[in-house]
């Protein structure tokens, strides 16, 4: 438990610092879940 919550903090610092990092993070995080989304409904069907 300790390990994600240090790791969530330093997160927390690198955003503050930069908000271009976290449109990355954020596109390339909907990218992967708009990928699952897409390779859930095509094994579904």
């Amino acid at each position: 438990m300790a390990k994600p919550m240090l790791g969530a903090k330093l997160l927390t610092k690198m955003f503050r610092k930069n908000s271009i990092t976290i449109q990355i993070i954020r596109f390339s995080f909907h990218c992967v879940a708009l990928c699952l989304l897409l390779y859930a409904v095509l094994v579904g069907n």
